[in-house]
């Protein structure tokens, strides 16, 4: 049996340790090492005949853990050859950051992760705090996306998803029927050869239709609609992100639009450019947050990009016509 993964590790942030991921069983099943106060984490890694790999992880955060985000590992996959990797989660959002490609992309519930990779993949990984968090992802290689599907269909399906070239990563909004097959690949009720059978049919199920699905989509969509979601896909990466925005000619080549073109259809849709939304939003979240907690000026005012505390005052008294520490006063 060819094996698409030749290794999976987790560098966990909070605890320092390093965490290798065996997948030379069919089935293997890990603790995953996060801490006791945060939660358990538990992996399920399947191996199919066919050369490709299934990863489930699912994440239990404690109730008494008090925070929006977890910042859980630095991940690193190793493949034998260029590999598609499509992943989703159930339960809440998952943003990662793939150091390769220099992008970050959000996915979860019916926001799809795709990313075209080869030789060694890192990602750093943010998740949501929920109750339970699943994790779930198809890696298969390019050979036998071929064998599947034929070497044209994979080719066309990279292009559809704006990943022709690797590295590189993106998110699309999947139709829901479509991903609750990706979601039910993996049932830990089955035992054995029927585990890996039933997995492996799902699997084939779900890569049929995402295929039937981008066919029909690649027709449909005018290059004005590609630019409109390319927008609205912009627009939530910059809502989610934290620290120091990307500048236009960044953000430009991260949507493969001219400068002018992003910023013209940015503010046509949501009514300003895209650095003055950001910053106003960015404001107003910390407007509630002060409300709402004594987070210290000089944190905050990294966490929305600004370089020194100063900028950040000077900012929220241009947009709320007070200082932030009349909050505090008032409080």
């Amino acid at each position: 049996m060819t094996e698409t993964v030749k290794k999976i590790t987790f560098d966990w942030l909070q605890s320092q340790e390093t965490q290798e991921l065996n997948v030379t069983e069919a089935d293997s099943t890990f603790s995953l090492d996060i801490p006791k106060e945060v939660g358990t984490a538990q992996a399920n890694v399947l191996t199919m005949p066919d050369d490709f790999t299934i990863y489930k992880a699912v994440h239990r955060y404690n109730p008494g853990y008090r925070s929006d985000t977890y910042t859980l590992a630095d991940g690193e996959i190793r493949f034998n050859s260029q590999t598609l990797i499509i992943g989703t989660a159930i339960g809440g959002m998952v943003t990662q950051y793939d150091t390769h490609a220099g992008k970050s992309v959000q996915y979860g519930n019916n926001k799809t992760y795709f990313s075209n990779t080869g030789g060694t993949y890192h990602s750093h990984i943010i998740q949501q705090v929920k109750p339970t968090i699943t994790a779930l992802a198809i890696i298969i290689s390019h050979n036998t996306l071929d064998r599947f599907i034929g070497e044209a269909a994979r080719v066309n399906i990279l292009k559809t998803l704006g990943i022709p070239e690797s590295p590189d990563v993106v998110s699309h909004t999947i139709p829901l029927r479509i991903t609750k097959i990706l979601q039910q690949c993996v049932q830990h009720h089955l035992k054995g050869s029927m585990k890996l059978l039933y997995s492996q049919v799902k699997a084939l199920e779900y890569l049929c239709e995402l295929v039937e699905y981008l066919e029909h989509k690649k027709h449909l969509i005018s290059p004005q609609q590609k630019q409109l979601n390319s927008i609205h896909e912009l627009h939530e990466y910059l809502c989610g992100l934290e620290g120091k925005l990307p500048s236009l000619v960044e953000l430009s080549q991260h949507t493969d639009m001219p400068v002018w073109t992003l910023n013209t259809l940015f503010t046509q849709e949501y009514g300003m450019t895209i650095h003055r939304y950001i910053t106003k939003v960015r404001l107003e979240q910390a407007h509630a947050v002060i409300l709402e907690s004594d987070i210290a000026f000089k944190v905050l005012a990294s966490k929305l990009g600004y370089s020194h505390v100063n900028h950040f005052i000077n900012a929220f008294k241009r947009e709320f016509g007070y200082p932030p520490g009349h909050l505090r006063k008032t409080a």
